[in-house]
């Protein structure tokens, strides 16, 4: 009992004391590109963010309560979106036992890291496959646009909400690429 008391105090303290006495510097984040590999039916999406969480991150990461990292990727065919994929990293520090658990939602991967720097290489890509639905064919155009931001981070202590996006500069990076199915990507 008083350990889950314990760490909800410390969270508490960390967390009020890195939101009222920061400065925040904020990262202008931008992905360094896309990679579209088609095989077959099936699309492979590769995009990296860049400048994302050097400033000020480690400090929020460290609060102790989970952080999500959104990558939003469109498909569309023209004007037309054709799929829409969400998906989350979330990072969560441990401050009792010094470590970040790291989930990796599109690979369904776990992993325990002990560096801020480690948890910056393990979140900053995505990596999806999209399946081309059944209608279309060799020769069709598509869009792919991957989008990343971050949501509100609750703080217990004070039952106050902070915008991640403040350490974006309210700026949601963004990447796309055209490609067409079936005939090779001209990079």
């Amino acid at each position: 009992m008083f350990g889950a008391f314990g760490q909800k105090f410390i969270t508490g303290v960390v967390t009020l004391t890195s939101m009222l006495f920061s400065s925040y510097k904020g990262n202008f984040a931008e992905f360094d590109g896309i990679v579209v590999q088609q095989d077959r039916n099936e699309i492979q999406i590769s995009a990296s963010l860049e400048n994302a969480f050097e400033n000020d991150f480690e400090e929020f990461f460290r609060c102790g309560k989970p952080i999500n990292i959104w990558f939003l990727i469109q498909i569309r065919n023209g004007h037309e979106i054709i799929d829409e994929m969400y998906y989350a990293h979330r990072v969560k520090y441990d401050p009792l036992l010094h470590y970040y658990t790291v989930f990796i939602q599109e690979t369904e991967d776990l992993i325990t890291l002990d560096t801020h720097n480690e948890v910056i290489k393990a979140i900053r890509g995505i990596h999806c496959t999209w399946e081309i639905p059944p209608g279309y064919s060799r020769g069709d155009e598509f869009n792919v646009e991957v989008r990343g931001f971050l949501t509100k981070l609750r703080l217990e202590s004070t039952g106050e909400e902070f915008d991640l996006m403040n350490l974006w500069h309210h700026r949601r990076p963004m990447v796309h690429r055209k490609f067409m199915w079936g005939y090779p990507n001209e990079d």
